[in-house]
């Protein structure tokens, strides 16, 4: 999918095997966030998106930290089904199963092997 390099964190830990960045998405928190601001190259960015970045450790690695919520509204809701109605958001759906039979899809799941998203449905289509 365009990745540079792939880390398998339950193996190794991503300060370990690449050089810093400019930019940091950091979609976790925690440790690995901790451990993400020595990875931003100064003058670059992180941004985190489950708890603020830490002002204290942006300055001291000389970065801009950025906090982003997402606020579901209404709204929002109606303005997503509408692109997807009209074709604008097209979901990647790997298959649908009945939500009766979760076992087929149970099994995908730590096999990595589904692409998109697998999909319950009420009734066999």
């Amino acid at each position: 999918m365009g990745a540079d390099r792939v880390i398998d964190f339950t193996q190794e830990r991503f300060e370990d095997v690449i050089e810093p960045v400019d930019a940091v998405l950091d979609l976790v928190g925690g440790e690995v966030l901790a451990r993400s601001y020595s990875m931003v190259k100064r003058g670059g960015i992180i941004v985190t998106f489950n708890q603020p970045p830490d002002p204290q450790e942006c300055e001291k690695h000389g970065i801009q930290g950025f906090f982003v919520q997402t606020k579901v509204t209404t709204e929002g809701f109606k303005d997503f089904a509408e692109r997807v109605a009209t074709g604008n958001v097209v979901p990647l759906i790997d298959h649908a199963e009945t939500l009766w039979n979760p076992k087929t899809i149970w099994a995908k799941r730590p096999s990595g092997s589904a692409i998109g998203k697998i999909v319950f449905t009420l009734a066999a289509s």
